[in-house]
């Protein structure tokens, strides 16, 4: 049997795709995204896609856990992270 590998964001239709759906040879990075989730922020874990698309790897969480789950997978995949939340300091 074989299985669809989830290549671009128009292929993700609703809710977290386990990594091991995704094609990782079309994953540019992964990044840690803001949610607006029970009137609080969270974070999710995503690829982006080459196609300028990306899919939810996670479901939204407290940010260190994003960022800890993020760090995670771009040492096993030897994907880069992108976190536009970092804070400067």
């Amino acid at each position: 049997m074989s299985v669809d590998l989830t290549r671009s964001g128009k292929d993700y239709t609703n809710g977290p795709v386990a990594v091991e759906r995704i094609y990782l040879a079309a994953v540019v990075w992964l990044s840690v995204e803001r949610v607006l989730w029970n009137d609080e922020h969270r974070y999710r874990v995503c690829a982006d896609f080459d196609d300028d698309t990306w899919a939810d790897l996670t479901a939204p969480r407290p940010v260190e856990t994003a960022r800890q789950i993020a760090h995670r997978l771009s040492a096993i995949h030897d994907k880069p992270v992108l976190d536009r939340w970092r804070v400067a300091s």
